[in-house]
């Protein structure tokens, strides 16, 4: 099998990581194919952290996580399980926080090139704890 082709099975089979526990296995399952996954590679674990915010946000119904005018955006979806009287007294206590109309939270970015990403993440794991 080509390096394309391999590289195609990989982004397949990640995007079909449900949960954190499937995302440490994949690691395992490469690192038993090509190696131990290099620890100073930027760009590797850029993606894996990135794909922890896609699966935090999937268990949350969250539509959106970007980036615009240096703030972090949010975006609920209708089906989101977080409860919207605890979200919006989660908001009221995050400084310089907003609720926009459309169900988006803006947070101010912090950090560096990963910082919102390592918020993201953040953010998303206290969200767990508003469902219900």
């Amino acid at each position: 099998m080509d390096q394309a082709s391999e590289r195609l099975v990989a982004f397949k089979r990640v995007s079909r990581l449900k949960d954190l526990r499937d995302l440490e296995l994949y690691k395992l399952d490469l690192e038993d194919r090509f190696g131990q996954i290099p620890t100073d590679d930027d760009e590797t674990r850029r993606f894996f952290e990135l794909v922890k915010v896609r699966i935090l946000a999937q268990h949350l119904a969250v539509s959106e996580v970007g980036l615009s005018q240096s703030k972090l955006r949010l975006k609920l979806s209708p089906q989101t399980p977080v409860n919207p009287a605890k979200l919006m007294v989660w908001v009221s206590q995050q400084k310089g926080a907003t609720l926009t109309p459309d169900g988006a939270v803006l947070l101010p970015s912090v950090g560096t090139q990963d910082g919102p990403i390592l918020q993201a993440q953040q953010v998303l794991e206290g969200w767990k704890g508003l469902v219900g």
